[in-house]
């Protein structure tokens, strides 16, 4: 504590007596006068604070003042400067940018101990190479298996490595990886519980007993590079241009699974064709497809365009062409008529103007549901004249003047119950008492004919196929009411 505050805020406490009249309170008020200097610092004399505190560190804190070190070594290193005050020159990649990694690592100088993706292993190259770098990353990424690497091809080339992290998770997760693949004696722990005297000396001399070896052989490192050349080789293919169709295995690849997303399979003639093309016409293919799909954006499907199955006649003869003036010219006179004759019978109506050729469609099926309104009906013919859509509230219409049809006859024989009511487990049973009327009906059969005797206004009929098929008029009128 006096050392802390020495350094920290340049005070002095003063000296506890060793004598047998020291008193507490002088003491306080000696401490008190130490710290008059200090704003809003005060001495509490009935307070106790009762704290651990471990020194093991203070070793290492003195070890890093700068006036311990000889010759100003520790603040002249380069390594403090960049970090603490100069800063790092840029310095070029290790393997460049530009350059595949394959084709200037050999697997034999690779130095992997834990799997590493070419990302990885450009970042252990880099520190091999004695240079400087920060490697940033989310949880995950293969931080951890990186500095393994790391660790391990330093002490395979010879060199030391002091690993130091924030937290004791990131220490342990890289030692038992390293004790995983077997060079747990390289390490040398100096924190927590194994930083003592007998641990680390038992722990140098099982590391200076243990033997070397090597943790591959020539066979594996053989089978590696043939492994290597063969998946290079197959992505070579996939990305080579084939022919001079200017498109690759990959890309041919990627435009027929995006065609399955959307549920369009490409015709076996169409990719058999596409083979043939040259990269100039695969563009101008693709061109005149993006201007379809602006045009059916724009106009609707080919399907459903006015002129549809019109071809283009080019044989035909400029007199063939006078011929057909005059037939267009009356087409053209008949189309106009026939909008004005619309548009006078919407404004007559009321109706909003249409004068087209879905906008007379729209009145015929209003005119036909209309006609066919019983007596009476008034009311819904008006519904359908100022309906905002009057093509569905007419298609409505004519549906309920359906309905209406198939009901008339039986209004005086069926309840009006029936109507509504669920009768559909009836007709299973009437049907098949009535395949076995002569041996002798059923009891289902028996429940079902009393069940729409219930229903009706007169006498059930006798015939059983009578019975069912009043049932079926009283089905049907169901649903076309639904």
């Amino acid at each position: 504590m006096h050392k802390r505050l020495r350094g920290d805020f340049g005070l002095a406490l003063p000296e506890v007596a060793e004598s047998e009249d020291w008193q507490p309170s002088s003491y306080f008020d000696a401490v008190a006068n130490a710290v008059v200097a200090k704003r809003r610092w005060s001495i509490d004399a009935n307070a106790i604070e009762l704290g651990f505190y471990s020194f093991a560190k203070q070793l290492m804190m003195r070890d890093l003042e700068p006036g311990n070190w000889p010759n100003n070594a520790l603040a002249s290193h380069p390594l403090v400067r960049g970090l603490l005050g100069e800063g790092f020159a840029a310095e070029p990649a290790v393997p460049p940018e530009a350059v595949r990694r394959d084709e200037i690592l050999n697997p034999a100088d690779l130095i992997h101990v834990a799997d590493a993706d070419s990302a990885q292993t450009r970042v252990i190259e880099t520190v091999r190479a004695g240079r400087n770098l920060v490697v940033q990353g989310p949880p995950g990424t293969g931080k951890s298996q990186t500095i393994t690497n790391i660790i391990a091809a330093a002490v395979r080339d010879g060199q030391t490595v002091l690993f130091v992290a924030k937290k004791m998770a990131a220490l342990n997760v890289v030692y038992d990886r390293l004790d995983k693949v077997g060079l747990g004696d390289i390490c040398l722990e100096l924190h927590s519980r194994a930083a003592k005297k007998r641990l680390v000396a038992e722990r140098l001399d099982r590391t200076l007993q243990a033997a070397a070896g090597s943790s591959s052989t020539d066979e594996t490192t053989r089978q590696l590079t043939a492994a290597r050349d063969r998946l290079n080789q197959a992505a070579k293919r996939l990305h080579a241009e084939i022919g001079d169709t200017g498109m690759t295995p990959y890309r041919a690849l990627s435009i027929q699974i995006a065609a399955a997303r959307r549920g369009f399979t490409p015709d076996a003639r169409l990719v058999e064709e596409a083979a043939l093309w040259t990269g100039t016409k695969f563009a101008e293919k693709a061109r005149l497809i993006e201007r379809l799909a602006d045009l059916t954006e724009s106009v609707g499907p080919r399907n459903s365009h006015l002129y549809v199955g019109v071809r283009r006649r080019s044989a035909l003869q400029p007199a063939v062409f006078q011929r057909q003036i005059p037939k267009l010219q009356a087409l053209a006179g008949k189309a106009g008529a026939l909008a004005a004759y619309a548009t006078m019978v919407t404004n007559y109506f009321g109706l909003p103007p249409d004068p087209t050729l879905a906008g007379v469609k729209t009145l015929i099926v209003i005119f036909r549901a209309i006609s066919h309104l019983p007596r009476g009906a008034e009311n819904i013919a008006a519904t359908i004249a100022i309906s905002p859509s009057p093509r569905r509230t007419a298609e409505a219409a004519a549906l309920g003047a359906k309905w209406l049809e198939q009901q008339a006859p039986y209004l005086h024989t069926v309840h009006p119950a029936a109507w509504t009511g669920l009768i559909a487990e009836l007709r299973a049973p009437l049907a098949q008492g009535a395949k076995f009327w002569l041996t002798g009906a059923g009891k289902a059969y028996r429940e079902a004919a009393g069940s729409l005797a219930s229903l009706l206004s007169v006498p059930l009929p006798k015939r059983p196929a009578d019975r069912l098929a009043l049932l079926d008029a009283v089905l049907t009128s169901q649903a076309l009411r639904g």
